[in-house]
């Protein structure tokens, strides 16, 4: 009665699993329905030929971590997941081990199981574990000591990448900690493995079943008593030395050098070398700076070679890389650089002057060029030279002023004076001398010019500051005119007048600050202040000779301007008033 009790049991299991969703499973029982590793002679003659085969490109003095990277590369390149079979009721067809290693097609059982042995084989534990709510099978192998876990399935990309044919292989999911797993959608709390150590399975028993029935149905050497505690794994391997490792952003397969792997990473396009030790890769050359050196070029691409020369194939070119050498160049697609095709387009613009409008100076001629914007300048028996860029120039006014376009309305000229006229400023150009000056509309940011004795500086959208005073009676207007724009005088500079002979001063109504030694050591008996929006005076604005000065100050700011004028150095004994 209880031998046929476990004989339902697993044929109910059976049942659940050809039934369950993609890459599902039914518990380790199930095993003892078919062979991982071929149902016959002639298939586990074949099987073995095949991982032998396979491990012996495996150097035997290679870090434990090379060997795993190149079992994972392996069979991620060379398997197909098998797909068709999800609604078979012939599933156990695909997951083997033999079906990864001989077919080359499976499903996530069989990409765990052939891992599983291969590292066996090369002496590196590996484990398998499943999950029902992951509804997956993966595996946990032992590096230095530490438990890390490996999906060759989830690394194996599926889709319709034009690349695909080359045979991708991802590594996001490769020597990762339970964390690190976690954030490639491994979920669930039952992480279970499905033998221990020893490969032995975990059996659940009900009851208390009599040794023959035991002996009928399970072979104790295969199988170890069901522990909770040895089965779930989830939170018992930590170890994050891995999980930051650039080589998981890496879709083609490792180059292997004999102690040390080199890839190519997707996200920063560099080609890295890894020692397999640990150490943090090392960069051997920024492929992303040599491919934006030529046009239409895009980043992905798959990384072949060997230890003295590899080739980054992309869908515009191959790049070949000497690594004693350093060097990198095309061997596959066109060699022309952005570079190259600049020089071309220059060489375009100097015949630009006979497509365009031009005007007849005394030393030679200047014309517009559309295509990019910008006033050229020939002299008689010379190249053209480019004057003005006038897009640029236009940036470089405050935005609030950049009205209209920036396009030339017309160029004029007379003599060596040449007129380039625009809606938001006009320039002139000696074409003697080579100066370019503006003569209307708003300047740029930071322009410099001077009135009388004050000399102004552009610092935002119709505001200037003082920069430089020069004089005895000196009045910091409240506005200003230049080239037909009017502006803001808002600010007076550090050192403005420091050491000079300014002895009245008056300050105007849109004054807002004040900077350090603007007025140091300056002769100043008297001051008149018509700005109440004064927020701020730098240290010794104020550290004027003598003591004799008065200062008169809005009545409602008399409190707060007397206490910056004091913290600015003005003299205990001088009088500040309203």
């Amino acid at each position: 009665m209880k031998k046929l009790r476990y004989k339902f049991l697993i044929l109910m299991s059976i049942l659940l699993f050809m039934n369950s969703p993609v890459q599902a499973f039914a518990g380790s029982w199930l095993e003892d329905e078919y062979n991982n590793y071929g149902n016959t002679a002639s298939e586990k003659s074949k099987y073995e030929a095949e991982a032998k085969k396979i491990v012996s490109g495996i150097n035997p003095n290679w870090p434990v971590e090379e060997k795993i990277f190149y079992i994972h590369d392996y069979i991620v390149t060379h398997t197909t997941y098998d797909s068709t079979l999800l609604s078979s009721t012939m599933l156990t067809q695909r997951r083997r081990a033999y079906d990864i290693i001989v077919n080359h097609k499976g499903m996530c059982q069989a990409y765990s199981m052939a891992f599983e042995d291969l590292c066996n084989r090369v002496g590196i534990k590996a484990l398998r574990l499943d999950s029902n709510a992951t509804n997956h099978s993966w595996n946990i192998v032992k590096v230095n000591g530490e438990w890390y876990y490996v999906d060759c399935t989830w690394d194996d990309p599926t889709g319709d990448s034009p690349l695909s044919s080359t045979g991708l292989c991802m590594h996001a999911n490769l020597l990762k900690s339970e964390a690190g797993m976690r954030n490639t959608r491994h979920v669930g709390k039952d992480w279970d493995l499905l033998h221990d150590e020893n490969g032995r399975g975990f059996m659940i028993i009900d009851g208390e079943p009599d040794d023959k029935t035991l002996d009928d149905l399970y072979d104790h050497n295969k199988y170890t008593l069901y522990d909770p505690a040895k089965v779930n794994i989830n939170g018992k391997y930590n170890d994050t030395r891995y999980d930051n490792m650039n080589w998981h952003d890496s879709s083609s397969p490792f180059i292997y050098l004999n102690k040390g792997v080199i890839y190519y990473n997707d996200n920063d396009h560099g080609i890295y070398r890894y020692n397999c030790d640990g150490s943090k890769p090392k960069l051997l050359v920024n492929m992303q700076s040599v491919m934006d050196k030529y046009p239409g070029q895009s980043y992905d691409g798959y990384l072949t070679g060997n230890s003295e020369t590899l080739v980054l194939h992309t869908r515009e070119r191959d790049f070949q890389y000497t690594l004693n050498t350093g060097k990198v160049k095309i061997v596959k697609g066109s060699t022309q650089t952005n570079e190259d095709i600049r020089k071309a387009q220059e060489a375009e613009e100097k015949k630009a002057w006979e497509r365009e409008n031009y005007v007849f100076l005394k030393n030679g001629k200047a014309y517009y060029n559309s295509n990019n914007n910008s006033v050229y300048f020939q002299k008689d028996g010379n190249k053209a030279k480019k004057i003005v860029n006038l897009m640029a120039y236009t940036l470089k006014v405050p935005q609030n002023n950049r009205w209209g376009s920036s396009r030339t309305d017309c160029l004029s000229g007379n003599g060596y004076k040449l007129t380039i006229k625009t809606d938001v400023f006009d320039l002139e150009y000696n074409t003697k001398t080579g100066k370019l000056k503006q003569v209307r509309g708003h300047l740029k940011t930071a322009s410099k010019f001077t009135l009388k004795d004050l000399t102004y500086k552009v610092t935002g959208s119709k505001q200037v500051s003082v920069t430089s005073i020069k004089g005895t009676k000196v009045t910091i207007p409240d506005t200003i005119s230049h080239l037909g724009v009017k502006y803001k005088v808002t600010g007076i500079e550090k050192n403005a007048a420091s050491g000079g002979k300014v002895k009245t001063l008056t300050i105007g109504k849109n004054v807002k600050s004040i900077g350090q030694k603007a007025f140091y050591q300056c002769p100043i008996t008297k001051i008149t202040v018509n700005s109440t929006g004064i927020t701020s005076i730098g240290k010794n604005a104020f550290a004027i000779k003598g003591n004799k000065v008065t200062a008169k100050v809005p009545k409602k700011k008399l409190s707060k301007y007397k206490k910056l004028f004091m913290n600015a150095g003005f003299p205990k004994k001088g009088t500040v008033k309203y």
